[in-house]
């Protein structure tokens, strides 16, 4: 099966945001190599083509649909690129071959009905359960705990409810239907007061869906994510669980293995095999599905976000079982990645600089940088990897903060 991969960052949060869409470069490198085709806004830089190699990895056929738009996704530069379709057109002719992508919305049901190619999920139900309220009430139905939540039409009667939780010494996150991302991205608010939460509702009211208030779980005993598979033929697979790194109500990164409770990993592992996986399968679920988890003080797992789609830490995942085919013998391995905010932005073969000594694959632990799309906005993703323990990648992740002046 030929891999097409369109990461297109196409929720509302991303489009229009130059940075946000280079986030395109990502997955398709980490995911696929030779005889596989991956579509990007703008063309791959070359420095990182030649340190990618150097790792061991072959490379698919890059092509760019770009340049960027402020008006457009990728999905919608495909459409609109004879080059682009006409990769697409030879890599479907020349045997079985699939798309994928990474939201999905409008913009990739809309392409791949153009192309003809089939799509590598099920458009009807990644559209439904992109909305928290409708993965909320699915919840209800299936007898799974989640964060408790309110949510009313009216913004005043948010406010009040909020107003009364923080009286009563909760405190609350302020949430779009349609947001990702957290903070960070703009569609969730985490207000201090009630005046904060009445600013917070004007901002975001109408933007993307409803409005909904979420009763903050603390003390928390994990944050877990867990990502699984729904194939062709309807099984559940894959399923991977990972402890969260947050910031600031904000992903941040990912651990793997899970280790901050192993029980509570396996837990979450059953539920996807014994009850959500072979929900989705039932309605002809296909493709990626992820779900982000808070485990309270007591062990109870709140299936907190779903995800209809390929989930950050699904790339790293796939990246860190290549390299160890390529260059560890497949030994089994810890890793720390994470998101990095850099002081200013930097060309790539910079940051590679700034880094050497820590990227050569090695007995013990290194470095891999794996989005090469995102330095020149100050941010870089970084995976540090170990053959003999989390603290020895999380050591030198730190390491490589300190010599790029990074948070």
């Amino acid at each position: 099966m030929q891999r097409i991969i369109i990461d297109s960052q196409s929720n509302g949060l991303l489009r229009g945001s130059a940075l946000e869409q280079r986030y395109d470069q990502r997955g398709g490198l980490c995911q696929v190599g030779a005889g596989h085709l991956v579509l990007t806004t703008d063309p791959v830089d070359q420095d990182f083509l030649d340190y990618w190699r150097g790792l061991g990895f072959s490379l698919p056929r890059l092509v760019s649909a770009g340049p960027f738009h402020p008006g457009r996704t990728l999905s919608e530069l495909v459409l609109a690129s004879p080059r682009a379709r006409e990769a697409i057109g030879e890599t479907a002719a020349a045997g079985p071959a699939r798309l994928e992508f990474f939201c999905i919305e409008e913009p990739e049901r809309a392409l791949a009905q153009a192309l003809g190619v089939p799509a590598y999920c099920h458009f009807g139900l990644a559209r439904t359960y992109a909305s928290k309220l409708a993965f909320k009430a699915l919840c209800a139905e299936l007898g799974l705990p989640t964060a408790p939540w309110f949510h009313h039409p009216d913004p005043a009667a948010l406010v009040r409810q909020g107003a009364a939780l923080m009286a009563g010494g909760r405190r609350v996150l302020l949430k779009t239907e349609t947001g990702m991302g957290g903070v960070g991205c703009g569609g969730m608010a985490a207000p201090a007061d009630v005046h904060a939460l009445e600013r917070a509702v004007r901002s975001l009211a109408g933007r993307h869906g409803a409005l909904f208030l979420e009763t903050r779980l603390e003390p928390l005993r994990a944050e877990l994510s867990v990502h699984w598979e729904i194939t062709a033929s309807g099984e559940v697979v894959d399923v991977c669980v990972f402890d969260s790194i947050n910031i600031d109500n904000s992903y941040r990164g990912t651990l793997h293995p899970a280790e901050n409770d192993r029980a509570l990993a396996e837990a979450a592992r059953r539920t996807v095999l014994e009850v959500l996986g072979p929900h989705f399968a039932a309605r002809g679920g296909l493709g990626f599905y992820c779900c982000d988890i808070l485990a309270d003080q007591d062990g109870t797992l709140h299936w907190n976000d779903f995800n209809p789609r390929k989930g950050a830490s699904v790339y790293v995942r796939d990246m860190v079982r290549r390299l160890r085919a390529a260059r560890l013998d497949d030994r089994p391995v810890h890793y720390w990645h994470e998101g990095l905010r850099l002081r200013r932005a930097l060309p790539v073969g910079r940051v590679l600089e700034l880094l050497r000594g820590l990227l050569d694959p090695g007995p013990e632990s290194f470095l891999v940088l794996s989005n090469p799309g995102i330095t020149a906005f100050a941010r870089a993703d970084l995976t540090a990897i170990s053959c003999a323990s989390r603290a020895q990648a999380r050591s030198l992740l730190d390491t490589a903060r300190v010599r790029l002046g990074a948070a």
